[in-house]
């Protein structure tokens, strides 16, 4: 079923913790696996990075890029901080020296970008993001 396919979906709760899958974890693996770029949040940022493991496992890198190059406000930088919004992927530039195993076990995922927000008006940088992920 693709009836989702193309959508956005932010799911809060999206972790789980302890054995088994709460409804938010369940909810977020369902929708991506049925095409929608799904964010996930959770107060406890452990059980967010387990969800989003899963996720990108079936995604991964290739998603990751494709909505980094999509973007027009944001650009792409290897080193983040400044007054205008820039965007990098952690596995390929910050934490590349360390191996596969050693980024999975600190949260940084081939699906993973770290985005650090500038001066720019929010609505133009959602809206950017927005577009973005549509390219996923």
């Amino acid at each position: 079923m693709q009836r989702l396919k193309d959508k956005t979906a932010m799911v809060v709760g999206a972790g789980s913790i302890g054995p088994g899958w709460g409804n938010g974890k369940a909810t977020a693996v369902t929708f991506a696996r049925q095409g929608v770029q799904v964010f996930c949040v959770d107060r406890n940022g452990e059980a967010a990075r387990e969800t989003v493991e899963i996720i990108t496992a079936e995604g991964g890198k290739a998603a990751a890029f494709k909505m980094a190059n999509a973007l027009s406000i944001i650009g792409i930088s290897n080193n983040l901080g400044d007054a205008k919004s820039l965007i990098t992927h952690p596995a390929t530039t910050t934490h590349q020296r360390l191996n596969a195993a050693a980024r999975a076990e600190i949260g940084v995922t081939d699906g993973l970008v770290r985005l650090s927000a500038g001066l720019e008006h929010p609505d133009d940088l959602v809206e950017d993001i927005l577009t973005a992920l549509k390219a996923v």
